[in-house]
């Protein structure tokens, strides 16, 4: 049973990572999230990790990951929930926001960081560092 809602789990998930990918590469407008929802996304991330996508966004690219794993106790999958979110978050800021790159540059650090250390693979991990990847070209281009 267990193993079955976890297969779902990853089908549900490759399923919006593609559709992402997809309005991506077709230039399809994405839904926007409205901006008291990424205040309450703000606010959740202060009271629960003491942590916010400012200070996300400022922390080191490079032990982030780490960091969450040994001093918050977080888990492979919490982290590849936090990089989704952190993505996410980019994505509904202007192109010109100075935290969007850095939040991207982040998420991409902690899929990469998942790449890594993970056991199991995980498709929508190596998909999103793909996307994530695209994305970064136009701020280095």
């Amino acid at each position: 049973m267990e193993q079955s809602d976890y297969l779902k789990r990853q089908i549900d998930q490759l399923g919006l990572v593609l559709a992402k990918l997809l309005a991506s590469i077709l230039g399809l407008p994405q839904k926007k999230i409205p901006a008291d929802t990424l205040a309450e996304i703000d606010r959740v991330l202060q009271n629960e990790l003491s942590l916010n996508t400012k200070t996300i966004a400022a922390s080191p690219k490079s032990g982030f990951a780490e960091m969450l794993k040994t001093d918050k106790g977080a888990s492979d999958e919490s982290i590849s929930l936090l990089a989704d979110l952190i993505m996410m978050v980019a994505d509904n800021m202007p192109d010109d926001a100075a935290d969007k790159k850095l939040l991207y540059e982040q998420s991409l650090a902690m899929y990469e960081f998942l790449r890594k250390n993970e056991t199991t693979f995980s498709f929508e991990n190596w998909l999103s560092v793909d996307f994530l990847k695209e994305r970064l070209k136009k701020y280095n281009a």
